[in-house]
């Protein structure tokens, strides 16, 4: 039992070809920060298949994407507050649950990845209050939350001389909530507001190659993602985020390395939060400077 999704440097990194920064330093022009679909998953039963003609199969489901935390939500009606149990029961409704498939191919210096990715949302995320105080009304789940999924394809090529890598994703009915599985599965610091799902398309594409003993790192990446379920009274928030990072990793021995990453990313945002002409162009640099030893 594997309890980390295809996403991620996990049970299967299958998507670590779609960028020369893998999914490691989040915040560079790697999976986390520019497609959706990065959280881990608990409880995860995976699928391997033998390799036939340099391809493999791959599958996965999850019967509750995070059966440790307890969490719960409150609301205040007439001036009562209640406390409501968000917490799933796994296989449930109240569970977010998640499904893929995924494909790899790889032949000398081509390696080919597919997944599509399924996210059955827990039932919690929407509330509807039934009742009133006076009759001791209570929140209850109303389920009405459409079910998310993420199409993704990429790969690399390695040419000796450089690596070239190519990803792109299409998502739909994702939720912007946290990046883990506590809550929602997003994109990581969506910018216009976390009470929506959205849709949109993302693209990376970069490229790696020896350098003074070690390894030099470049990548761009942009998305574009609007919101799906807006209310009649509110505008739809929409976002474009467009990136690009550089590194330089350095071996001083089989299992230690240097590295120093810098990456700059600027996102537009329109209609925050539902709110007509509520627009900001906000931006992020970041810089990693470490080392790594591998046991």
């Amino acid at each position: 039992m594997l309890r980390k999704s295809f996403r991620n440097n996990g049970s299967y990194g299958l998507t670590g070809n779609l960028s020369p920064f893998g999914t490691s330093w989040s915040g560079s022009v790697e999976g986390s920060t520019f497609m959706v679909g990065y959280g881990r998953m608990d409880n995860t039963i995976t699928y391997k298949s033998p390799e036939f003609a340099g391809f493999r199969v791959y599958a996965q489901y999850s019967f509750d994407g995070n059966t440790k935390d307890e969490w719960t939500d409150s609301y205040t009606v007439d001036g009562k507050t209640y406390s409501d149990s968000l917490s799933g029961t796994e296989g449930k409704s109240s569970a977010t649950r998640y499904a893929a498939i995924g494909a790899t191919y790889g032949i000398g210096g081509l390696n080919l990845v597919a997944t599509v990715d399924w996210y059955n949302w827990s039932n919690a995320y929407t509330q509807a209050f039934e009742g009133t105080t006076a009759d001791n009304g209570k929140w209850v789940h109303d389920g009405d939350v459409d079910d998310g999924y993420a199409i993704t394809l990429g790969g690399s090529y390695d040419f000796q001389v450089v690596k070239a890598y190519l990803g792109a994703q299409y998502y739909d009915n994702m939720l912007a909530g946290s990046s883990n599985a506590d809550e929602a599965i997003d994109l990581a610091k969506i910018g216009f507001g976390t009470d929506y799902q959205f849709k949109g398309y993302s693209v990376m594409a970069g490229v790696d190659a020896p350098l003074f003993g070690g390894t030099g790192m470049f990548a761009v990446g942009y998305a574009d993602v609007e919101a799906t379920d807006c209310d009649a009274d509110e505008e739809k928030p929409e976002m474009t985020r467009w990136g690009v990072s550089a590194g330089y990793t350095y071996p001083l021995s089989k299992r230690t390395n240097v590295y120093g990453v810098a990456a700059w990313y600027q996102d537009s945002i329109d209609n925050e939060d539902g709110v007509k002409g509520v627009d900001r162009d906000p931006s992020n640099a970041i810089l990693f400077v470490g080392m790594r030893h591998k046991l």
